[in-house]
């Protein structure tokens, strides 16, 4: 038998999904914690779940989340902020939920290639210093 979703079902998944962040996990822990997050909503919704519905019913949700958006956003012509959202309300339904989800996880990736970018330069700049190094060796020998 198919398992279908319910909206208090979701909203159980995306708050599962909030709290364990299964997009910050480190390398080799990642499937540990989606298996957490399966394990966590299948206690709270008494329905056994596995990793492949909950990692499946995430990507439909952010999907159908980011289309809807796009049709609001054509239909009103106004760019809507994801900040201009009532602070007490959107824990309440499902769309505040997916929309703290995917904001968390941008402001994760962004923190990620901040890092990568600063590490990078920091090499670039050690490279450089080096060739400086070398470039003043090679010129003192050749004296």
């Amino acid at each position: 038998m198919v398992f279908r979703f319910k909206p208090e079902q979701d909203q159980e998944l995306m708050r599962e999904l909030i709290r364990l962040k299964p997009f910050a996990a480190k390398r080799g822990t990642t499937g540990s914690v989606w298996e957490a997050v399966a394990k966590g909503v299948s206690s709270a919704i008494g329905v056994q779940l596995n990793v492949k519905q909950v990692r499946d019913r995430l990507n439909l949700l952010k999907a159908k989340f980011k289309a809807d958006e796009l049709v609001s956003s054509r239909a009103s012509g106004v760019e809507e902020a994801l900040h201009a959202v009532n602070v007490q309300s959107h824990y309440d339904d499902l769309n505040g939920l997916v929309r703290d989800y995917i904001e968390l996880e941008r402001i994760h990736n962004g923190t990620k290639s901040a890092k990568k970018a600063a590490k990078e330069k920091k090499e670039e700049d050690l490279a450089i210093c080096a060739a400086a190094i070398v470039d003043e060796s090679n010129r003192r020998r050749s004296q």
